[in-house]
């Protein structure tokens, strides 16, 4: 093979190896997320919050620059936690979500341990749901 040759079958194989080299990648960095998100929950809430079942939110959903996680209450229940992080400019966030469906808002309020996840809770009667 000459210089051209070797050249340009480098180049097929390197193509034809990217989509898994670029799905290994995207895994990777979704897993890594996921430890931060654990441990941003564990800091906040407790041992008990490891057991969230954390959702990687697809990044054509989010602003360019910010990565995010969601981990429903419960089964069933439309508000959810969320750890989201802008890396543009260096921010963080750990919050409840609550999505109303009669009047289309959302609400989204910091959570800084049980308590404040218990009064944010509490003000929509979380207990009858």
């Amino acid at each position: 093979m000459n210089i051209i040759e070797t050249a340009l079958t480098s180049f097929e194989e390197y193509e034809a190896a990217e989509p898994k080299r670029a799905a290994e990648e995207y895994e990777s960095s979704r897993d890594e997320f996921f430890r931060y998100a654990r441990a941003e929950a564990k800091a906040t809430l407790g041992p008990g919050a490891e057991q969230l079942d954390w959702k990687y939110t697809p990044a054509d959903q989010l602003p360019e620059s910010v990565e995010e996680a969601t981990a429903q209450l419960a089964p069933g229940r439309s508000e959810y936690l969320r750890y989201r992080v802008d890396h543009g400019t260096d921010s963080s966030a750990f919050e409840l979500v609550r999505p109303c469906d009669a009047c289309g808002c959302t609400r989204i309020d910091a959570v800084d341990g049980y308590v404040a996840l218990g009064r944010i809770l509490a003000q929509d009667g979380a207990r009858s749901s």
